[in-house]
C-alpha cells in the first residue's frame, strides 16, 4: 500500500503543518471530520482568493468607467465652450446691429420732429396766405381782361 501522490509526496509529509501530531506518525488516513475540515479550510481559502481577484477585476472596471465618464465630461466641457464662444459673437454681432438700428432710428425720429414742425409752419403760411386773400379787396392785376380795360378807362 503506496501513500503517494502525484508528486511522490506521502500524505503523512504533504499534511504534516495541518494535521495533529497523531496522524505524523501512522500512515493512515485522517478520519472523515479532519479531512472535511481540511477541505472546508482549502474550500474558504480558495473563495477568499477567488473574492480577492474579481474585486480586483470589479476595481478596475469602475476606474476604467469613471475614466470614460471623466474623458466623457471633458468632451462635453469643450464642445459647450465652443458653443458658449459662437453665441457670445452671435450676442456682440446683434448688439451691434441692434445699436446701429437704434441710432438710425433715433437720427429718423429726429427728422420726424423736425419735418412735422416744418410742415405745420407751412400749412400756417398757406392758411393765413389764403385769409389774406379773401379778406384783401381783389387787385386789378386779378381782374379779367375786359373790367381792367374798362377801369383804366375810366380813371
Amino acid at each position: 500500500m503506496s501513500l503517494s501522490g502525484p508528486k511522490g509526496d506521502s500524505f503523512a509529509n504533504k499534511y504534516r503543518s495541518t494535521l495533529p501530531s497523531i496522524y505524523h506518525f501512522a500512515l493512515i488516513s485522517p478520519p472523515l471530520h479532519v479531512a472535511a475540515t481540511m477541505d472546508t479550510a482549502a474550500a474558504t481559502d480558495h473563495r477568499r482568493q477567488r473574492r480577492i481577484i474579481l474585486n480586483r477585476e470589479s476595481a478596475r472596471r469602475s476606474r476604467t468607467r469613471k475614466q470614460r465618464h471623466l474623458e466623457d465630461l471633458r468632451s462635453r466641457v469643450r464642445s459647450l465652450r465652443i458653443e458658449n464662444r459662437i453665441l457670445a459673437q452671435r450676442i456682440a454681432a446683434s448688439s451691434a446691429g441692434s445699436a446701429f438700428f437704434r441710432n438710425v432710428n433715433d437720427r429718423l425720429q429726429m427728422e420726424f420732429v423736425y419735418l412735422r414742425k416744418r410742415l405745420l409752419v407751412i400749412r400756417r403760411l398757406v392758411f393765413l396766405r389764403q385769409l389774406q386773400r379773401l379778406s384783401l379787396p381783389p387787385s386789378p392785376a386779378y381782374l379779367p381782361s375786359s373790367t381792367a380795360a374798362a377801369g383804366s378807362a375810366s380813371g
